[in-house]
């Protein structure tokens, strides 16, 4: 609610009003208002000529700052301050992003942790000397080579140790976005890191068992996976890049939506699987190079590959397949049905925006002319009554309240009624305005009915529920 007031040559009243309406104001922003939220974050940064933009994921306030020059990062310590004064029991993080008005990305970005911990890592060195003279002891008749014995344990070192660090490849951060974070391999059990932590477990298996040979599947099968993985994150990103552009055509978020794709970066977690991945062939490697370099590469490949020979390991390579496939498979589509619901949220916020500004557009109206507008034009807001996502129209513009609806044009798609009533202020007896956004409670092409004023509240219609 943005109330207004008439003013009647009291001074004091003026004071008083003003007043109430910063209150108002800080209120709204403590309850996760954005629009209150960015209106005070863009007075403490009007000196610095740097403009704000906020929107709230979860715990997270995300706020974009822009400016005809990078904005400095002193600009951190300004927003932390009027955030954190806010206590708002609805923020525990800021996400800040700072970008000048003619680029479509951002120059820096900056987390907070409003309850501060430090972490630190330690760096994990390794070295190793191996001893490469051929000694030999013979036992009963019978030559055992120790250059075999040392090199079955350091394989079997380097195997454990491969495997071990390819599981915790998986929990390590691959990918960070904006909004979103860091995202890992095993993504909460559904992303392809559930096969790697099975192909680390059956390594381990296959070393204590001193099956080497097997091990060359386990160990591809993981590059195998890793590498589709990173194809796939590739061909999933360039996916996005062109529906944006196709589907957020002339939509206001365009600029931030591309800003959050051109954010997208990998992290050191393929690093840890990788190395993981080679760990466990250079195992494999080490222990078998004798019979590599005896038999020659392609007779080596042959016997690695023949069926009669190899048929636990064919048995093992078609179980792999058929985990790798039914996962892909339940994966995308359940990615497809986020996408389709995200697409939706993010027209739903633009339907959402415009309503507010509508409304807000509406009470400046009634305060300067003593009127509402029958026109969307006319309140010089820069809204088109035509979006590709949905249709605006004022449908009710009258002395004593106005109605601007918002209908969506695709199916998956909640509309929406906004209304601004006046009413007389019970405390201080003048004319103020009262705004309010009713949302259909499933989607809908039909926007909800008019609201209705009962005394000083605002009843949306039935179907129908009012936003915060």
């Amino acid at each position: 609610m943005e109330p207004g007031f008439n003013y009647n040559g009291n001074q004091f009243e003026i004071v008083t009003q003003t007043q109430k309406l910063k209150e108002d104001l800080k209120e709204q922003a403590k309850l996760g208002n954005t629009n209150a939220i960015s209106l005070l974050l863009n007075k403490s940064l009007q000196s610095k000529n740097v403009t704000v933009k906020t929107s709230l994921k979860g715990d997270s306030l995300n706020v974009m700052l822009e400016s005809d020059d990078i904005p400095n990062e002193a600009c951190v310590t300004l927003v932390r301050r009027e955030v954190v004064m806010l206590k708002s029991t609805l923020i525990n993080k800021i996400h800040i992003y700072a970008k000048q008005h003619s680029s479509d990305f951002p120059a820096w970005s900056k987390e907070i942790n409003l309850f501060e911990q430090s972490y630190s890592t330690q760096p994990i060195a390794t070295s190793s000397k191996s001893n490469s003279n051929n000694i030999s002891i013979t036992i009963n008749d019978k030559t055992i080579n120790l250059n075999n014995i040392e090199s079955l344990q350091i394989a079997k070192a380097l195997v454990i140790a491969g495997a071990v660090l390819l599981a915790i490849g998986v929990f390590c951060p691959i990918i960070s976005a904006p909004i979103i974070g860091t995202l890992n391999y095993f993504h909460n059990g559904n992303g392809d890191g559930v096969i790697l932590l099975i192909l680390s477990a059956i390594s381990i298996f296959l070393v204590l068992k001193h099956e080497f040979r097997y091990l060359w599947w386990t160990g591809l099968a993981s590059l195998g996976v890793t590498i589709l993985g990173f194809l796939g994150f590739q061909w999933k990103l360039s996916e996005i890049k062109s529906s944006m552009e196709s589907e957020l055509e002339g939509n206001p978020f365009r600029g931030l939506a591309d800003a959050t794709v051109n954010s997208i970066q990998l992290q050191w977690g393929w690093v840890v699987i990788l190395l993981g991945i080679g760990l466990i062939l250079g195992g494999v490697y080490f222990y078998e190079r004798q019979n590599i370099n005896k038999s020659g590469y392609v007779t080596y490949l042959l016997d690695l590959i023949n069926f009669r020979k190899s048929k636990k390991a064919y048995l093992f390579a078609g179980l792999v397949l058929v985990g790798l496939i039914l996962p892909k498979v339940f994966t995308g589509l359940k990615a497809q049905a986020e996408y389709r619901a995200a697409v939706s949220e993010a027209s739903q916020s633009e339907a959402k925006l415009n309503i507010g500004s509508i409304n807000r557009g509406q009470q400046v109206m009634q305060l300067e002319k003593d009127r509402f507008s029958t026109s969307i034009t006319e309140l010089e807001l820069g809204i088109s009554s035509e979006t590709d996502n949905y249709s605006y129209n004022i449908t009710e513009a009258g002395t004593s309240s106005a109605i601007t609806t918002a209908t969506a044009k695709e199916n998956g798609m909640k509309s929406y009624t906004g209304a601004v009533f006046m009413l007389k202020d019970s405390e201080y007896d003048f004319d103020t305005t009262k705004a309010v956004i009713c949302e259909t409670n499933s989607a809908s092409k039909t926007p909800p009915g008019n609201p209705q004023l009962l005394g000083e509240d605002i009843q949306c219609a039935k179907g129908s529920k009012k936003l915060n």
